[in-house]
């Protein structure tokens, strides 16, 4: 028994059936290993640190889908930009950067069983779909029906992710300045003071 699964993955090692897969379970273990350490981080910047080894072998995953122009954009935009952003925002916001600020609540216990059960109906509906591969694409024809589909039928969804991400990158600025305005009694406190 043992020798026959021996020879099995011997042969798989020395005909290059073995590598793919074996890559595939890397990457996938290095997006949900780091994806779960954001999540139980206690330290925000931990977790956007975290978020990094993430997002590098999304684009691995993509890489190994032949999708070269979307793994250079992870690369670029994810990796380079938004890690960026996020770790600017944490640090330029008050409190978030302190270890010893308190990241989890009490429904610790309910968000573990509300994501669980969401992963169950899921996988149950994925499991339930008749999934059928299309033709294969030629290398070269992946970057022109990405641009194609991102600036056809997909054009609406693409304008409101950089709507979003402006948001969000405005939301971070005015959270990141504060509270600007100065109160009212101030100006005439000083003004005596100098009396």
């Amino acid at each position: 028994m043992i020798g026959s699964l021996w020879n099995v993955i011997w042969n798989s090692v020395f005909s290059g059936s073995f590598w793919y897969p074996l890559a595939f379970v890397c990457l996938s273990l290095g997006v949900l290993i780091p994806a779960v350490l954001v999540a139980l981080s206690r330290n925000m910047v931990h977790a956007a640190l975290w978020l990094l080894p993430c997002l590098v072998s999304v684009a691995g995953l993509y890489l190994m889908l032949g999708a070269e122009l979307l793994a250079g954009i992870q690369i670029l935009v994810y990796c380079g930009g938004i890690v960026v952003l996020i770790l600017f925002a944490v640090m330029l916001t008050h409190g978030l950067g302190d270890p010893d600020v308190r990241v989890h609540n009490q429904q610790l216990l309910w968000g573990v069983v509300a994501a669980m059960a969401v992963a169950g109906v899921v996988l149950r509906l994925l499991s339930q779909e008749i999934w059928q591969s299309g033709p294969p694409v030629a290398v070269s024809e992946v970057t022109g029906r990405l641009a194609d589909a991102l600036l056809g039928p997909y054009v609406l969804a693409f304008e409101v992710v950089s709507v979003i991400l402006l948001a969000a990158l405005i939301g971070s600025i005015v959270i990141a300045r504060g509270d600007a305005a100065p109160e009212p009694g101030a100006d005439d406190s000083d003004a005596e003071a100098g009396e």
